[in-house]
């Protein structure tokens, strides 16, 4: 969840964020129409090293922070970003708001790396 109070004190370098995605552990799978997901038969797995995307993620924190900082935070949508993706954390829980001194509340928001990848019913 994106502590409202905390990003505007982060930078890039040593935010909550930084420690989380360096890594991203992709798992593929064939997506079989009125099977369970939990019976999907794993086909291969690849840990994802991404140093080469920091840049972009960088200047989407970037993007993340100064909607805060100028009271816009409940203005974040996926449009915003390139790789990272902000989403409600729950549309009924007044225990996940946040309140900044750049405005009074907004609903607790989640950062997502964004699925880039689509895929193919096998009918």
């Amino acid at each position: 969840m994106i502590n409202y109070n905390q990003i505007i004190h982060e930078t890039f370098q040593f935010s909550k964020l930084i420690s989380k995605i360096k890594k991203l552990l992709i798992i593929w799978y064939e997506y079989i129409r009125g099977i369970p997901y939990n019976d999907f038969i794993i086909q291969d797995f690849q840990l994802y090293n991404m140093e080469t995307d920091l840049p972009i993620i960088e200047k989407d924190f970037t993007i993340i922070k100064n909607k805060v900082l100028n009271g816009q935070a409940h203005l974040l949508s996926e449009g915003d970003t390139s790789y990272l993706k902000t989403a409600t954390k729950s549309s009924s829980s007044k225990k996940n708001s946040n309140t900044t001194m750049f405005r009074d509340s907004s609903k607790a928001k989640s950062v997502f790396v964004k699925t880039r990848l689509s895929y193919r019913d096998s009918t």
